[in-house]
């Protein structure tokens, strides 16, 4: 790949009954970067090892604009899984380099981007607890400590943009984020809403964070569900989720859905844009288990069948979102994970002549109600897929 490309490295963790292995995914997403500096936080505000955690900041010309990007990257969900990946990037920031380069979707560096002016903050993925974490106590484990810190490290990146990066002087601020960085999104929207000064504008985009509540093919519970629990306690979660949703699960016992934004949504109150889609890979190949995942063309048409029941409860699951007149929404239904850092999902992809990028654009500068959903009951359910 040349300069115009960005490298993306994320740690995806696979579930296997026999062990929990970390594999390092790298995709390139063709565009053109911009050159971030990192920036280390202070204070409570550290990776899974201890360090500090941190943002590669770039300045844009629109003074009063800012974006706050929330990497993804997989996921831990035991000591042992959570202590590999203290080892590694994704839970240390000891190996981070000192400047990166960054574009691709809606961090692209041309000027087809609205986005490309702004002050732009890409925050590293370093909790492994998909930025719900905030565990008070480190957890002790294999003669080390191991911290569990997304909210603080999110409050952190805010309260430097604020007092740093001129964020305090701003009109507007956009919070988002793909993957984990998606359900971040959810879970800290509101909160970061009440850190920033209320005469700001915040709004939200969350992308491929929408993570289906589902039983896989064989009407079992994956690995990663199973271990949710036990990872939701290790994580600190409660300390972060809605009051209102965990004591709607608290006669059950399953205050751990709230986890998943199907639930979670219904209590949010800041105006966010819903990037997702109904077939996403990743759910269909390590939640869903879905054998044809890698490869939707080759499915027999059992599979298509399993295919197409997932679609449906997914489209099913976003019924608050679908009635909420504050939040627009672009589900397509093509096999893809994290659309906005792709040029080719988000400025390529259609719905109804709409791309990802243009219905964002349409509802977050127009104030359109943007409610583009596919539905999926044929494959290829969208022949624009990119």
């Amino acid at each position: 790949c040349h300069s115009s490309c960005w490298l993306v490295v994320l740690g995806i963790y696979t579930m296997s009954p026999l062990s929990s292995l970390f594999v390092v995914v790298v995709l390139y997403v063709l565009g053109v970067e911009g050159t971030f500096n990192l920036q280390l936080l202070s204070g409570d505000a550290v990776c899974i090892d201890g360090s500090p955690a941190g943002y590669y900041f770039q300045q844009g010309a629109e003074a009063d604009s800012y974006l706050i990007f929330l990497n993804g990257g997989g996921v831990c969900e035991t000591p042992h899984d959570c202590y590999a990946r203290s080892l590694t990037s994704l839970g240390s920031s000891k190996s981070w380099p000192k400047t990166a380069g960054i574009g691709g979707g809606i961090l692209d560096q041309t000027k087809a981007n609205p986005f490309s002016t702004w002050n732009t903050a890409v925050v590293q993925y370093c909790d492994g607890g998909r930025y719900s974490s905030n565990a008070k106590d480190p957890y002790p484990f294999n003669k080390t400590n191991l911290y569990f810190r997304g909210v603080p490290i999110v409050n952190g990146v805010v309260n430097d943009l604020l007092k740093n990066k001129g964020m305090a002087n701003a009109k507007r601020v956009i919070l988002t984020g793909c993957s984990a960085g998606g359900e971040g999104t959810y879970y800290l929207l509101d909160l970061v809403r009440e850190w920033i000064p209320a005469h700001i504008d915040v709004k939200g985009m969350a992308d491929a964070g929408w993570f289906l509540d589902t039983l896989d093919v064989y009407g079992k519970a994956s690995s990663y569900f199973a271990e949710l629990p036990g990872a939701f306690t290790l994580w600190g979660s409660n300390n972060t989720l809605k009051p209102q949703c965990l004591e709607a699960f608290q006669k059950t016992g399953d205050q751990w859905r709230c986890l998943f934004a199907e639930y979670f949504f219904q209590y949010m109150t800041t105006p966010i844009f819903i990037l997702q889609s109904q077939i996403d890979s990743y759910q269909l190949s390590v939640l869903y288990t879905l054998p044809c995942a890698g490869n939707l063309a080759s499915c027999n048409q059992t599979e298509l069948q399993q295919l197409y029941k997932f679609a449906n409860k997914f489209e099913t699951s976003l019924v608050h979102a679908i009635s909420s007149p504050k939040t627009g929404m672009f589900v397509d239904a093509c096999p893809t994970h994290c659309q906005s850092q792709s040029d080719g999902s988000w400025n390529g992809t259609l719905i109804n002549g709409h791309t990802a990028a243009s219905a964002f654009a349409s509802w977050y500068f127009n104030g359109t109600s943007v409610k583009q959903v596919d539905t999926c009951t044929s494959y290829p359910c969208n022949k624009s897929c990119k």
